[in-house]
């Protein structure tokens, strides 16, 4: 299968305006015809090398925060009675992000000419998560859709957060680590030679250590280049594991048994996972459908597979509560209120609960890490500055001996 190439385009629709899109196309004949196939006539084309070269993240130039924003305006008005031709032209002319403009624009036609909303939204992977077009089918199902598009803007809010939640937590940790880095690399580029011009006017032999971060000042670029391409080196490799689905599987399970980490990163897809789950339930899915949709929010390449396999067990006749208790990183809790759920009927407000549990235990375990993490980053640092300002001053004191 080849490998999509990333194209920025400059393209005049059929009413005259001009829009700058990004389409991922396999060849410039498929893009032409992706672009015919929009209605769209191309004035300018430019491929993004970098992307067709090298392994960089996907992006389409809209941010979760407007997909929620979008959503919930679109809850809103069609509770208030408005129609979805009528909201989808408004929200168009009001819409800034040139790339969740065209979506919507496409969307629109697509709806006057009689296309469902959610094939429509499913044409769009790049812009809109794939389980929100499972989630509009549903609320289309139940005649509900302006409910599951307010349940929906409500996912992304609480996935919004969740991952706000974690790149804040680590944040200081990070600072101090390069803090660390940037120090020990300016005291190797501008004191270490001082004290080695020292020793050499004296006409004394360096002590061993000195010899080392002597010998990295005078090579302190290709040192620099050195970590630099150690780090990139071992980012590349973490990029390709994650493509892998062999390393990719090999490196969940490790990360998933890893001490304090494991259990977040599992809190944290399972409360997202719980959240979808009822939200599709309570739209009036079965419990199978419901738990299918829910499996396609999952990242873990483990716990997805461990979900796929409890949907085959359920299709058979299964208890989910029966299957869970099989899993040795599933919370207890969440085992017997699932059980509880199955018993009384009511899966669907049982999960949202089971939701708002594990979004607790997630936030109470990010907290318990950082107060954790904080002090263990300090002494880190400490031991590695205080080593290398140790050694200088051992240095200097050995020149008296």
């Amino acid at each position: 299968m080849n490998r999509k190439r990333s194209f920025e385009i400059q393209a005049r629709d059929r009413a005259g305006n001009v829009l700058n899109i990004h389409i991922d196309a396999e060849s410039t004949e498929a893009l032409y015809r992706e672009l015919s196939k929009r209605h769209l006539f191309a004035l300018e084309v430019k491929e993004n090398l970098l992307r067709r070269f090298f392994i960089l993240p996907k992006q389409s130039g809209v941010k979760k925060r407007e997909i929620r924003d979008l959503f919930f305006q679109m809850g809103t008005y069609l509770d208030a009675g408005i129609s979805l031709e009528k909201l989808l032209k408004l929200l168009h002319k009001q819409q800034k992000n040139i790339h969740l403009k065209a979506s919507i624009d496409e969307i629109h036609k697509g709806v006057r000419s009689g296309q469902r909303f959610s094939e429509l939204i499913l044409q769009h992977p790049s812009v809109f998560p794939g389980y929100i077009a499972a989630s509009l089918k549903a609320g289309e199902e139940s005649g509900n859709i302006a409910g599951s598009l307010l349940e929906i803007s409500r996912l992304l809010d609480l996935e919004i957060k969740l991952m706000d939640s974690l790149i804040s937590s680590f944040t200081y940790p990070l600072i101090l680590l390069i803090t660390a880095v940037v120090s020990i690399f300016l005291i190797i580029y501008f004191a270490v030679p001082r004290f080695a011009k020292m020793f050499a006017d004296m006409g004394k032999p360096m002590p061993f250590i000195l010899n080392i971060m002597h010998a990295a000042s005078i090579h302190f670029w290709m040192t620099a280049c050195t970590a630099f391409l150690l780090t990139a080196a071992t980012a590349g490799g973490l990029i390709f594991a994650w493509k892998s689905n062999k390393l990719r599987s090999r490196l969940d399970n490790f990360l998933i048994n890893v001490p304090k980490i494991g259990p977040i990163l599992v809190n944290y897809q399972l409360s997202l996972y719980f959240r979808l789950l009822g939200m599709a339930i309570r739209s009036s899915l079965p419990a199978d459908k419901g738990i299918e949709l829910a499996n396609s929010t999952l990242i873990s390449k483990s716990i997805k597979k461990v979900f796929d396999t409890a949907l085959i067990d359920i299709r058979k006749g299964g208890r989910f509560s029966s299957v869970l208790q099989k899993i040795s990183w599933m919370p207890d809790s969440v085992t017997s209120l699932i059980d509880v759920a199955e018993e009384s009927g009511d899966m669907g407000k049982m999960s949202l609960k089971i939701s708002n549990i594990i979004g607790e235990d997630l936030n109470t375990g990010l907290t318990k890490l950082i107060a954790l993490a904080e002090p263990v980053m300090i002494v880190f640092v400490s031991l590695i500055i205080g080593g290398v300002i140790i050694s200088l001053l051992y240095s200097l004191f050995s020149i008296n001996f």
